[in-house]
């Protein structure tokens, strides 16, 4: 009988603990992506990594339409097909990528799922502002 409440209490501090490290995830991956955002992409600033290399591309490139409907297009091509291949692979961008699989792996959701409804979420937030 002991083993079975050791059990179910360990499995409890597990649970927290990833809860913890998912939190942890979700909230230095928004502090980096408002970090960027707000002053190192306005102020030409590049980081290391894939972020850095953004922002040299962003003011290197110009923007290939000024087309409010073709650039949602595109970029969500682009987006698709980049993140089709990451989670092809069996990788993760982070963020609400991260969560998709989060939501499949915990819920039974497939990826496209968790990802749209956190998606669409955040698009329709971004409405009021």
């Amino acid at each position: 009988m002991s083993r079975n409440v050791e059990g179910k209490g360990l499995a409890k501090v597990r649970v927290l603990q990833l809860l913890k490290e998912i939190l942890q995830v979700l909230l230095g991956t928004a502090l980096m992506a408002v970090s960027l955002n707000v002053f190192l992409l306005p102020n030409k600033i590049a980081a290391g990594g894939m972020s850095g290399l953004g922002v040299i591309l962003f003011h290197l490139l110009p923007a290939l339409t000024s087309d409010l409907l073709l650039a949602s297009i595109y970029g969500g091509v682009g987006t698709g097909v980049g993140l089709g291949l990451v989670f092809f692979a069996g990788g993760s961008t982070g963020g609400t990528a991260l969560m998709a699989q989060l939501l499949t792996r915990f819920l039974g959701l497939s990826p496209g799922q968790g990802l749209l409804g956190s998606d669409l979420f955040i698009v329709a937030s971004s409405g009021f502002f």
